[in-house]
């Protein structure tokens, strides 16, 4: 605003002079009775103040014109680095989330496991760690999908995914599934889920 102001104000300035000029050639010599010249003189005079107050208001328009667009770049800029970020940050938190199904998936996929309600539930709610706050919920379901354990109820709510897309992915041989974002059936809250599959079942982990 203040380099455009300043152009105008010199335009303004620069018309001023060359009008003022003009005025006083119109003026030197006038007397009381010469109305023709009088008149010409107020006629310039309020040309030049004119001529002044649209410089600096032509600057101004220019300056807001190039400003609103100096501003949406600048913006347009900000919001792709913050995606970026957001970016940056949900696939690190994905990747920590997938590596924690991976560890349980290869455990619970070995034998000797007992799938007791009690000690299924204290398994995935101590395997729930602090240190991912992004983790909702870990879930295993059976063959079947249903919902077997959950970290974060007990006694496990009765459901079954077997039309989810994550499920169906599975069973049909993917080595991991992710879907959503989408409305949990135990929770009735916006999630995103990701899956892998167990040797003796499927295990499923949603943020």
């Amino acid at each position: 605003v203040g380099t455009m102001v300043a152009i105008g104000g010199v335009i303004g300035i620069a018309a001023a002079l060359a009008l003022g000029r003009g005025a006083q050639s119109l003026l030197f010599g006038v007397k009381g009775f010469d109305a023709v010249s009088t008149a010409g003189g107020a006629l310039l005079l309020t040309a030049i103040a004119l001529a002044a107050s649209l410089a600096v208001l032509g600057a101004f328009l220019i300056n807001l014109v190039v400003s609103r667009q100096t501003d949406l770049d600048d913006g347009q800029m900000r919001l792709r680095h913050f995606g970026q970020m957001v970016a940056e940050h949900t696939a690190r938190s994905l990747e920590a989330v997938d590596i924690l199904l991976r560890d349980m998936a290869t455990d619970l996929s070995k034998p000797g496991h007992q799938w007791e309600a009690s000690r299924g539930w204290e398994y995935v709610s101590q395997r729930h760690s602090r240190s991912l706050p992004q983790l909702r919920d870990l879930i295993v379901f059976d063959d079947q999908g249903d919902q077997r354990f959950i970290s974060t109820y007990f006694p496990t709510p009765r459901i079954n995914v077997r039309d989810r897309p994550y499920f169906m992915a599975l069973e049909k041989g993917a080595d991991t599934a992710t879907f959503g974002p989408y409305v949990g059936r135990t929770s009735g809250r916006y999630t995103y889920g990701l899956a892998r599959p167990l040797q003796n079942g499927l295990g499923v982990g949603r943020q």
